[in-house]
């Protein structure tokens, strides 16, 4: 890429919230960043190649990387830990699919709409393993508040308290009449697999009920006359004081009050704070996020800058009328900078539960939404919104066998996840050029005239959703696979790569994804571990990373006859009985053991 030309590189008020200014040039063994948290200066020409600040008296981390990407990976991720901006091992159940409210319920969110919502999902099928209540929760009203968050007296009208209270961070308080009783709510969700998470931001409102706590301790940030300062933000609407994260005091406070949601028993919290002003620095919110996780915490990021504090690495909101080829260059541009636990938004956006569409044609919406999920399953972690069933039975069916790959796939996806922990490279979710960096052919794929928008799922998986600008139209789509056998994941047909399957056929149903590399992909099935064996290379190796995150197996390939397959039990030294279903061989897999395929 050249033409790039950015002198002011950091968040803004709208559409950027993670930051990155790590680049690397894959054919050129060389990678670099400066490590600056303020306004940056990133250039790419065919004359320079430019990092630099802006507003500062030195460069105290600027780094040059050499070597192959998995080299360089490595040395990034070594320097990110090192200069205080770390990467967290995430947790399982965040690599499962969710839901959020405000997708599926728009503002009409409470006790009821929210149960009835999960159920009618969990009853249709869809494998739900988080839910998000990122809004509405709160007390609606101004004043004194009891100790259930109730007012104890108003000094507003009570459109006019719930307008000024809106995304409040009310800590531990509920509005007792849509939510009478969180406890037991939340325990009911938990009893079916789901963790719970709540929306938290770090900017508290004028009137506030915890506010003035915060100003007499000068735990917010300070204008130049050293006096706490009112900030505008995208949302909440009112003026409000953001917490100053550089003091450790005031951290400690506000995770403090958080533990009030996490002992009503909430599991964790989506990381929310939208539009604040660009001369604060990027990682502002960093440190809290870095504290919740050391607690262990479930974490959704959404502002962060060059470390990982959270689980999951979440799109800024994008919908029906917004660039979708936007969200598909997003994800691999998350991946390349080292944010590879990638979630891309809601399902369906936010938009159809707003009714932001209006009387958009309903043969289109229901095709955004089938083309969405069956993108977002590709995806580390994905989510549903509003309900497929508002549409027909082959929008629900679809949407629904795309969240079972998800799901069956999670243990896979997540042991790669760990992998990325412990190197730095980004296995769950691959651009080709980090893998095949002298591969021609995998250059020039991920772009809004082409929309070959292709990674690897771990070191076996070749994703190729049919996604971009054309989802509601297009039928297919150039597909490239790199060297070696590729197996289609439906089907079993064989290609031999490199080569490019032009207008390869993508309708509606058909799973977009290739079997290849490695050929040893671990699958969840009815409870139960299966290694699946593709017969694409006689050697290869799989270290499997269980949901601890710890408990570690190899699976090693060692020249097996394909005809007649023999998996031993390294750990007892059995034999291990498979069958061939699905173009692999299947067994069953324990974890913690190691396998050898001869």
């Amino acid at each position: 890429m050249t033409g790039f030309d950015m002198d002011s590189v950091r968040h803004d008020r709208s559409l950027i919230r993670m930051q990155s200014n790590f680049v690397i040039f894959p054919t050129h063994v060389f990678a670099k960043v400066n490590i600056e948290p303020g306004e940056k200066v990133v250039r790419i020409a065919e004359d320079e190649n430019v990092q630099g600040s802006r507003g500062i008296r030195s460069l105290p981390a600027l780094y040059y990387f050499v070597g192959s990407p998995k080299q360089i990976y490595q040395s990034f991720l070594d320097v990110r830990n090192k200069e205080g901006h770390p990467v967290y091992k995430p947790k399982y159940q965040w690599f499962g699919v969710g839901w959020e409210a405000f997708g599926a319920l728009a503002w009409n969110t409470n006790h009821e709409t929210v149960t009835e919502n999960i159920s009618q999902y969990l009853d249709l099928g869809y494998p739900l393993e988080w839910m998000v209540i990122g809004s509405g929760f709160w007390p609606s009203g101004e004043g004194e508040f009891d100790e259930h968050g109730n007012p104890i007296r108003r000094t507003r009208s009570d459109e006019e308290a719930a307008e000024r209270l809106r995304a409040t961070t009310s800590f531990g308080m509920w509005d007792a009449a849509k939510y009478p009783d969180p406890k037991s709510m939340i325990e009911s969700f938990q009893s079916r697999g789901l963790k719970v998470i709540l929306g938290l931001r770090i900017a508290l409102i004028q009137g506030g009920p915890f506010t003035q706590e915060g100003l007499d301790n000068d735990y917010f940030i300070k204008n130049e006359e050293g006096e706490p300062r009112l900030f505008r933000v995208a949302f909440p609407r009112s003026p409000s004081y953001l917490l100053d994260t550089r003091n450790p005091e005031a951290v400690e406070w506000y995770v403090g009050l958080s533990q009030k949601w996490l002992d009503y028993g909430i599991d964790g919290f989506k990381e929310d704070l939208y539009g604040y002003p660009q001369e604060l620095p990027d990682d502002l919110i960093d440190p809290v996020n870095r504290a919740l996780m050391d607690k262990g915490v479930y974490i959704m990021g959404r502002n962060q800058y060059l470390g990982s504090p959270s689980d999951i690495h979440r799109y800024n909101d994008f919908n029906y009328n917004q660039s979708q080829d936007r969200g598909a260059i997003n994800g691999l541009a998350y991946a390349y900078s080292g944010f590879p636990y990638v979630y891309p938004d809601i399902i369906g956006g936010t938009g159809l539960a707003t009714g932001q569409f209006g009387n958009e044609p309903k043969d289109i919406m229901r095709m955004y939404l089938m083309r969405y999920a069956e993108y977002a399953a590709l995806h580390p972690s994905m989510s549903f919104g509003y309900g497929p069933w508002n549409f027909d039975e082959e929008v629900v069916q679809v949407t629904r066998d795309a969240a079972m790959l998800h799901d069956r796939l999670q243990p896979y996806t997540y042991s790669y996840a760990i992998k990325a922990y412990k190197t730095g490279f980004p296995y769950p979710m691959t651009p080709l050029p980090l893998a095949y960096p002298d591969d021609p052919g995998v250059y020039g794929l991920a772009n809004a005239t082409r929309r070959s928008y292709q990674w690897l799922i771990g070191e076996s998986l070749l994703a190729t959703p049919l996604y971009g600008d054309d989802y509601a139209t297009a039928t297919g789509r150039d597909v490239y696979l790199p060297k070696g056998a590729w197996i289609e994941y439906d089907s079993g047909e064989v290609h031999q790569g490199p080569t490019t399957l032009e207008n390869y056929p993508l309708p509606v149903g058909r799973t977009a994804l290739f079997v290849g590399g490695s050929g040893i992909v671990v699958e969840e099935v009815n409870g139960q571990l299966k290694g699946r064996l593709y017969p694409v290379t006689d050697n290869a190796e799989m270290i499997f990373y269980d949901k601890d995150g710890e408990t570690q197996s190899t699976i090693t390939l060692a020249n097996p006859d394909w005809d007649n397959p023999t998996v031993v039990d390294q750990t007892t030294g059995d034999p291990v009985s498979g069958t061939w279903s699905r173009h692999a061989y299947e067994f069953l897999f324990v974890p913690g053991r190691d396998y050898r395929v001869e």
